[in-house]
């Protein structure tokens, strides 16, 4: 099975560390293929409807869709010559440009979904100095509406080769590891860290049950230790499957009284990770990208988050 990524571009700089991340990549990831995707600027219904009946507005009309395809086909050739710069070769990349008929994220995704690409790439933009949001409009669509592909959100740092799992032990999270295993397929050089954060009872009880909830906390804690220990074997399989080593592979457990989106930014900081892969849907099928993938999203800014669904 190939290994095709998609990257949306745009005339940003957020567009280009996309561009440096795959680059980066292509290094680490055999026989990667990249396609390379610009949505040209809409046009004005209105205009479209009164081109029909005028041929002056029809002349100007073509003039402007030729000029937003050539300044796309520009930005494309440019964005591919960045890519051959850091050494991939140019059988191993493509490049669309596209109109846009509805919604910039739905174009892309309709595209990605006709042509069965493995994961979506889209930069997004630095986390403002005074206000810690997501700020990446695109990014963000792509991120909340994208039902079946990866989407990779890349962040302002190049990737290393530590790659940090936060896990719960849900089939989500399975699918997030089989994800990287094949794009990581027979790369014996990758670190991943398994990282699962068992949030204490206290935070979602603050009621005084006495001794009752230490006992409850134990039953828990127990209970989370198995659940990831029979993950861990079924991801080890995964990954074994791939060409990888049960030796690339190291487990965290964290019992700390915080929440599980601040013990993986403080364990992003502390390990110097570059790209986390996570998956979207946690045990109770709740949605990630709502909860603690967003929360990633918006607390980090230097990482790349690859969101499974």
């Amino acid at each position: 099975m190939g290994k095709r990524l998609l990257i949306a571009v745009d005339d940003t700089d957020s567009s280009q560390r996309a561009i440096r991340y795959v680059g980066h990549m292509a290094g680490m990831i055999k026989d990667l293929q990249s396609v390379l995707l610009h949505v040209q600027p809409v046009v004005s219904q209105f205009v479209n409807d009164a081109a029909r009946s005028d041929p002056e507005t029809l002349e100007e009309l073509n003039r402007l869709k030729s000029a937003n395809t050539y300044a796309s086909e520009a930005l494309l050739e440019r964005y591919q010559g960045l890519l051959r710069e850091m050494g991939v070769m140019v059988d191993r990349i493509a490049t669309v440009s596209r109109p846009r008929k509805a919604g910039v994220a739905k174009t892309i995704l309709d595209f990605s979904h006709e042509n069965r690409l493995n994961a979506i790439v889209a930069g997004r933009r630095r986390l403002s100095s005074l206000k810690k949001t997501f700020l990446g409009s695109v990014s963000a669509d792509l991120a909340e509406h994208s039902t079946f592909l990866p989407i990779w959100v890349v962040g302002s740092e190049p990737p290393n080769n530590r790659v940090l799992v936060p896990v719960d032990g849900s089939e989500s999270a399975l699918r997030a590891v089989d994800h990287l295993g094949h794009m990581f397929k027979g790369n014996q050089d990758v670190r991943f860290q398994f990282f699962h954060v068992i949030p204490r009872m206290i935070e979602s009880c603050p009621i005084d049950f006495g001794s009752g909830l230490e006992r409850l906390e134990r039953v828990g804690r127990r209970g989370a230790h198995h659940c990831i220990d029979n993950f861990y074997a079924k991801a080890v399989s995964l990954l074994e499957a791939a060409g990888l080593r049960e030796q690339q592979i190291d487990i965290k457990v964290s019992e700390r009284m915080i929440n599980p989106g601040k013990g993986i930014v403080s364990e992003i900081n502390r390990g110097d990770y570059r790209t986390v892969v996570i998956g979207r849907r946690g045990m109770n099928q709740s949605f990630f990208a709502g909860s603690v993938s967003r929360f990633l999203l918006n607390k980090t800014d230097q990482v790349t988050l690859w969101l499974v669904t």
